[in-house]
């Protein structure tokens, strides 16, 4: 089986792209769902912004830091 990034890149996707993609992904469903269909949907970088991830200090982390 491939792994995220060797889907990614047989994809076509630039790493940033995967990134962003990687990001969005793991935004929470419900939390998706409202954003988009808000009446101010945020953009792709602002949903991307959410979905990075938070260490137990509330430091914001790379999906890099895991291999992803």
């Amino acid at each position: 089986p491939l792994d995220r990034k060797s889907a990614a890149t047989q994809a076509g996707l630039s790493e940033r792209q995967r990134k962003t993609a990687l990001r969005v992904a793991s935004v929470d469903s419900g939390e998706f769902e409202s954003a988009v269909d808000s009446d101010n949907p945020p953009t792709v970088t602002a949903l991307a912004e959410r979905g990075k991830l938070v260490d137990l200090d509330g430091n914001q982390n790379s999906l890099d830091m895991l291999g992803w």
